[in-house]
């Protein structure tokens, strides 16, 4: 896999393992330092008001899975952290390699509580005919149904 590099950028790279996809799947945060020699990554998985679920992060794991093993990124250290209110509780871990969990550990994970504001808002659509009776798609802000704790 290349992470950096030197080449023109405009090169065509063959997709190995199909690793490229149609979709995105991202990360929401991703933070890169080196020490003594080794690029750690810190790949940040953040939810503030959704669930966690299972089917997304299988597929997540898979696709971590194909970037960061079997060789493709030599003196790379992957880290796997979540974020987010409170902490999932119903991930099933058993696909997860070792470097995805909290020291190794079977059934944990490393984690940061996130505090969310009062007051978060969410955009949504929806449509309404407009003076001529033709249905047209405007859009408003709604609040976030969560619990809001004041710090």
């Amino acid at each position: 896999m290349i992470l950096a590099q030197e080449e023109d950028v405009s090169t065509v790279h063959l997709n190995n393992n199909d690793i490229i996809k149609g979709h995105q799947e991202d990360m929401d945060f991703i933070i890169a330092f080196e020490k003594d020699g080794v690029t750690h990554i810190v790949l940040i998985e953040a939810k503030g008001v959704t669930s966690w679920g299972n089917k997304q992060m299988n597929s997540k794991v898979s696709r971590l899975k194909l970037i960061f093993e079997d060789n493709h990124c030599h003196n790379v250290k992957p880290h796997l952290v979540f974020l987010s209110p409170s902490k999932p509780q119903k991930l099933e871990m058993q696909t997860w390699s070792a470097w995805m969990k909290k020291d190794g550990s079977d059934n944990d994970f490393k984690f940061i509580p996130l505090s969310l504001p009062c007051g978060l808002m969410f955009v949504t659509r929806h449509k309404e005919p407009d003076s001529n009776g033709k249905e047209i798609t405007k859009w408003t802000t709604k609040a976030r149904r969560y619990v809001c704790k004041n710090s």
